[in-house]
């Protein structure tokens, strides 16, 4: 991967790395390996660059390793930047304890290998484990910085029980408690949290309902539609629910790609959750 960039007034290295959205550490990084940098098409030398120069980095890095068994990718988007994703419901995103070999990180790195593409896998939107969808990952450290510095609109479909209101805010803060690895609650001492919703379609005593997602806090949608009293089909965790699938999927995801300032709406088409 090859990034250029047009330097606009003089500096050192690292601050201009800086400037254009690198964090501090990966800018010191490239600076004391300055083999993977040059100035106008020379290779760089320990010397302040100059407005307008040219940089030229080359940003590589090498394959993860993870467990084995790995399923074949649905893609919906890909270029040399980004990749897009569907996980299914009860499939982990990253490798843990109990997940270490059926697991999102684990197909992808397998579909890097296979393809020759030397990258590492940066989780920028993660799912739980029961929730299925669209995830947007970096293919490398400084993409991943790029886009955590920029508003990602996220869209799901959830089949909760009830009848919902035809739109509704709920804007309720959530708290992990100390005594908890997993389960959060509603608490005044949480995060701010708000979720937006519509309703699609009545279905018995369960609806369907469009979701945007305002903050990304950590079982955000679950937890919200539990306090409400409609908690999502199949949320054992919150709503109690045996059910074997969860009935939550982020189906759209938004936002400007970090490098071609393209707008980019990518979604899934249909998911099935009636």
């Amino acid at each position: 991967m090859i990034i250029t960039k047009i330097v606009p007034k003089d500096n050192d290295l690292i601050s201009s790395l800086v400037d254009f959205g690198f964090s501090y550490a990966q800018a010191t990084y490239l600076y004391h390996h300055s083999h993977f940098i040059k100035v106008n098409d020379k290779p760089f030398k320990d010397y302040h660059l100059k407005k307008s120069d040219i940089l030229t980095i080359e940003l590589e890095e090498t394959n993860g390793n993870y467990g084995l068994n790995p399923d074949p990718l649905k893609i919906y988007y890909e270029d040399e930047y980004l990749l897009v994703v569907e996980k299914c419901p009860n499939k982990a995103t990253i490798p843990s304890y109990n997940h270490y070999e059926n697991n999102l990180a684990n197909d992808v790195n397998n579909y890097y290998l296979t393809k020759g593409i030397k990258a590492k896998i940066h989780i920028i939107t993660r799912l739980d484990y029961p929730t299925s969808g669209l995830i947007l990952i970096a293919k490398n450290q400084y993409i991943h910085s790029l886009m955590r510095q920029q508003k990602i609109d996220k869209f799901y479909l959830a089949l909760v029980y009830g009848h919902t209101e035809q739109k509704g805010t709920i804007n309720l803060p959530i708290y992990k408690p100390l005594n908890t690895k997993v389960k959060r609650i509603i608490d005044q001492r949480g995060k701010y949290s708000l979720t937006e919703y519509e309703t699609i379609e009545y279905n018995d005593n369960q609806t369907l309902v469009n979701i945007h997602l305002l903050t990304g806090r950590t079982h955000q949608i679950r937890l919200h539609f539990a306090a409400i009293n409609h908690p999502v089909v199949g949320d054992y965790l919150y709503g109690n629910d045996n059910h074997s699938n969860l009935k939550l999927c982020c189906y759209k995801l938004e936002f400007i790609h970090p490098i071609t300032k393209q707008f980019l709406s990518i979604s899934i088409n249909r998911p099935k959750l009636l």
